[in-house]
């Protein structure tokens, strides 16, 4: 995403899923874990997110 407008544009369109399930909440925060991002149909990242 290029900026802030344009991802939450993307979230209010349904288009950004974390795990294969739709993000709608903007505030959305994510534990440690393993997730896989979708963005769009095409754009897809594996992230990593280690606790502290």
């Amino acid at each position: 995403m290029a900026s802030s407008g344009e991802g939450n544009r993307l979230i209010d369109g349904g288009g950004v899923r974390v795990d294969a399930v739709v993000v709608s909440d903007k505030g959305l925060k994510l534990g440690a874990g393993s997730y896989v991002l979708q963005v769009g149909k095409r754009k897809f990242k594996r992230v990593i997110l280690v606790g502290a």
